[in-house]
Order: structure tokens, then C-alpha cells, then sequence
């Protein structure tokens, strides 16, 4: 099982998402100390859980509904891997794969991931 985490103020107005397999495990609000310029200051976190089968379904489903600008990304991760996803693409590497991290690294910081929100642990 995958765990892992959406803030909803990340997806496009149009976004839907509707994976089977994909569970909602808890919905919290929060006040961000140091949100990114595009980014609001109070986000709603929606925590889930991801059966195996379900992961590649709802990384191409997030693809399309994450926001292209304010830096935004989702990810989850089980005692192996960890997906990234953000609104034009995603990444998928083990656990360890030191390649894998940085490009995901990468890729958010060029895309306007504020640098100290590229924390994700692995």
C-alpha cells in the first residue's frame, strides 16, 4: 500500500479524480509558514492511500489535474518506491535511487517548487 498526500489548492478547476483503489484517509487544514509566491497560505491537505494497481492509474490522472504554475506536486510512496507527480509529468524511483530523487528534484525546482518544499522524504 502506497501513502501519500494531494493538497487540493494544487489541482486545476477541472480536476477530477476518481481512481478505484484510491482512498482518502484523512482531510486537514493548515496555515503554511512559508508558502511559495503562488501558493495560498492556508492549504487543505487530503492524506490517501494507494493500493499497488491503483498507482500508475492515479499518477496519469494527477498528471493532468495538478496545476502547471504555483509549484505545485503530489507524492506517495510505499517501503520501495516514490512517485512525484506534478501537473506535466512524474517520477518513479526506488527507494535509495540517489538518480531517480535529484531528477525529480530537479524538475520541481525548475518548474517553481519553492526550494525548502522539495523535502519530500523517501
Amino acid at each position: 500500500m502506497f501513502t501519500g498526500s494531494i493538497v487540493a489548492e494544487s489541482l486545476r478547476d477541472d480536476a477530477r479524480i476518481e481512481v478505484d483503489g484510491v482512498h482518502v484517509t484523512c482531510v486537514s487544514r493548515f496555515r503554511v509558514s512559508d508558502p511559495g509566491p503562488r501558493q495560498p497560505p492556508v492549504w487543505t491537505l487530503l492524506e490517501i492511500s494507494v493500493e499497488r494497481p491503483s498507482v500508475d492509474p492515479l499518477r496519469e490522472v494527477l498528471e493532468r489535474s495538478i496545476r502547471t504554475d504555483g509549484g505545485w506536486y503530489a507524492d506517495f510512496r510505499d517501503e520501495t518506491e516514490h512517485v512525484v507527480v506534478f501537473g506535466d509529468r512524474s517520477f518513479r524511483y526506488r527507494k535509495g535511487d540517489a538518480t531517480g530523487r535529484r531528477a525529480a528534484q530537479e524538475h520541481a525546482l525548475a518548474h517553481g517548487v519553492p526550494p525548502h518544499q522539495v523535502d519530500w522524504a523517501d
